[in-house]
């Protein structure tokens, strides 16, 4: 009787901490905000839509915030900052199937001042990103879309490696 109660325990305990895991990450993005490092760069992704309608392309928000005490200066080249994608930036999977990327690859001269992008101190940038521009997401399934960490190029030379705050999308297309 004693070991029964004792495995009664652990249980609740062991479900009571599965439980606590699956809604840390099921946080909604208000936490995700919260969390943002002060001091540092920070990047991540949102959902746009859920359910995505047959339709409609897969997008997602994709947000660049400074949190530090100093303007930066970043490249959005072949960075989800740019409207329309020209690099392989996320791993898309529909259905547990990773899709390659067909989207644009663009080559281009060395940037000038002009194509840089200015983030005074404490600004945050966001960009819609039409997933559906670099993958084929035509099919109905469940898409998962997977931020690769990017790194962007100052115009001091320096990559800035932003912290991931929220790197993963999951939409459905019916």
């Amino acid at each position: 009787m004693h070991m029964t109660r004792r495995l009664s325990r652990v249980l609740a305990l062991a479900a009571c901490s599965c439980c606590f895991v699956a809604c840390e990450a099921v946080s909604t993005n208000e936490d995700a905000l919260n969390r943002e490092p002060v001091g540092k760069v920070s990047a991540g992704i949102r959902p746009l839509a859920n359910p995505v309608l047959s339709a409609q392309p897969v997008g997602v928000l994709f947000y660049l915030n400074n949190g530090t005490d100093s303007p930066i200066e970043v490249l959005p080249w072949s960075t989800p900052m740019e409207q329309t994608l020209t690099a392989d930036v996320f791993v898309v999977s529909r259905d547990g199937e990773v899709l390659p990327y067909g989207g644009r690859v663009v080559k281009r001269a060395p940037p000038g001042p002009d194509d840089y992008l200015t983030l005074a101190a404490g600004e945050k940038r966001e960009t819609v990103v039409n997933v559906s521009d670099g993958y084929n997401t035509t099919a109905a399934g469940e898409y998962t879309v997977v931020l690769k960490a990017p790194a962007f190029l100052s115009q001091t030379g320096s990559y800035i490696e932003p912290v991931l705050i929220e790197d993963t999308v999951v939409v459905s297309r019916q």
